[in-house]
């Protein structure tokens, strides 16, 4: 779906707020699209800037509602509007939707000669990021930044082209500086240029199609293909997400092919050896400091009539990134899982809530056999950085239904043998983001909520309600067992909803 498409079905489904009043975009803006995630709102856009008459903001496009309490309003109710879903979609619907796209090899492209991207052309000296709302977000940012965006780059090795969502901070006019993730793909391409000394191309696209977002995250991932021998591009995948090819454009000076209907689009190059400081800078759990980061030079701007500039309140719970990044980094764990047990779907979903900052991962599963949560924790720690908390629960309940699951976590899973802890020296080789000190190692922790896979059949109960009680030949049976297994005390006679 095309960017201002996307806008306004989210404001006939009431899940944008149009703000006319005037709106100062250094604080101002940012102030009060945090206020609004955090009180579970629609996003924001803001249509009249103060000194910027011809351009506007929007927040909060992928924001999560609060996941942990049940509501009307599913957590990714914005994410299944910009992916032409279903509304009212199950979490599940959307993760195998994911998977579909990568099995299917994606959607490819299509190159068009122009687009609405290409309206206005500003080139060489002419070039002002300035003349832009690009917002100051927080008060200790290192400067003003563009917090939703993709940027574009060529291997120079072997022409595979990556997409990464790497924040970038505005230097000066014609200059940005771009926080590279070590673990990253851009990171990666740029040290092969680094190493040929030759200058990097990039593009920028801002306010690109509704699935591109969510297809960067998935893509940055680096989620593998199993039997495929290629990588499905970022591009290939946002089409069959959206249910339509991209269309893209080539950008005026390097060539790069972009979305065509995107917003803006930055081109330019960026020199080995040309750094700058870029932060303080809010992620999803610390303010980082201010580091040496590259600089991309700017060379040309196109842009739309009006461009709408769309922007992320980092650093709280539900904003944009961190929700992304939830559904992308839980889709790979949840594509792993399935993939290491010969094609058993033995995970019916992967969800790290943004409830919790990202900071537990959720599983449902089919418990196989017993001590499978060492084997499960073992491989989903070993490919996964975000969190250091994994619970397993029964794979009848849904990702939708977190109140159950910590239910669960409650009533199932018994404080003597159901938690289990890893030491530093058996700790999975990557590091934790939880804990703030780089380079260290931490112990993890797994629970197991599932029922025991070894207990008799009839002695797993189902699930019910306060409207239903178990018959009494059940509780017969079922005190029976007990007895035969030894167990001196007796269960209830009415068993809770399990």
């Amino acid at each position: 779906m095309k960017f201002r498409s996307f806008l306004e079905v989210l404001n006939e489904e009431n899940e944008v707020n149009e703000v006319s009043e005037k709106v100062n975009p250094f604080l101002q803006a940012g102030a009060l699209g945090a206020k609004n995630i955090e009180l579970d709102g629609p996003a924001m856009h803001f249509k009249n800037l103060e000194g910027y008459p011809n351009a506007s903001l929007v927040t909060g496009l992928y924001a999560s509602p609060s996941d942990l309490y049940p509501k009307r309003r599913k957590a990714w109710v914005r994410t299944n509007v910009a992916l032409e879903r279903d509304l009212e979609g199950t979490y599940e619907d959307l993760q195998e939707h994911i998977f579909d796209a990568l099995e299917q090899g994606g959607l490819k492209p299509l190159e068009v000669s122009s687009g609405p991207c290409k309206d206005n052309v500003i080139l060489g000296d002419q070039v002002n990021l300035n003349d832009f709302p690009f917002p100051l977000i927080h008060e200790q940012d290192g400067g003003k930044y563009s917090s939703q965006h993709v940027i574009i780059v060529e291997d120079p090795e072997n022409g595979v082209i990556s997409w990464s969502d790497d924040r970038l901070m505005i230097k000066e006019r014609n200059l940005l500086v771009v926080n590279l993730d070590p673990e990253g793909r851009l990171y990666e391409i740029y040290q092969k240029y680094v190493k040929l000394n030759k200058p990097m191309p990039f593009a920028v696209a801002i306010g690109v199609d509704s699935s591109i977002p969510l297809a960067t995250a998935v893509f940055m991932e680096k989620v593998g293909l199993g039997g495929l021998k290629r990588e499905v591009p970022a591009a290939d995948l946002a089409g069959y997400l959206g249910g339509e090819p991209i269309e893209m454009v080539k950008t005026k000076t390097n060539g790069l092919l972009v979305p065509s209907n995107s917003e803006m689009i930055l081109e330019g190059v960026a020199v080995p050896g040309e750094n700058a400081l870029e932060g303080p800078y809010p992620n999803f759990y610390r303010v980082e400091k201010a580091t040496w980061q590259p600089i991309f030079t700017v060379k040309a701007i196109t842009h739309r009539n009006d461009p709408i500039i769309p922007f992320d309140v980092s650093g709280i719970k539900g904003s944009d990134t961190m929700t992304l990044r939830s559904y992308a980094h839980s889709f790979k764990i949840y594509r792993i899982l399935n993939g290491w047990w010969w094609g058993t779907k033995i995970a019916r979903w992967v969800y790290c809530p943004v409830s919790m900052r990202l900071g537990m991962g959720i599983i449902a599963v089919n418990a196989l056999y017993p001590g499978f949560e060492f084997h499960f924790s073992r491989i989903v720690f070993a490919y996964s950085h975000w969190f250091d908390k994994l619970l397993l629960v029964d794979a009848a309940l849904g990702a939708e239904e977190l109140a159950r699951v910590m239910q669960d976590f409650i009533q199932k899973a018994s404080p003597v043998h159901a938690f289990h802890f890893s030491k530093d020296d058996v700790a999975a080789i990557t590091r934790s983001a939880k804990y703030p000190t780089d380079g260290q190692r931490t112990g993890r922790m797994y629970v197991n909520a599932c029922l025991d896979p070894t207990w008799p059949k009839e002695m797993i109960p189902t699930r019910v309600s306060f409207e239903t009680t178990w018959p009494k030949d059940m509780q017969q049976k079922i005190m029976t067992n007990w007895s035969k297994m030894g167990f001196v005390n007796k269960p209830q006679k009415r068993l809770i909803d399990a």
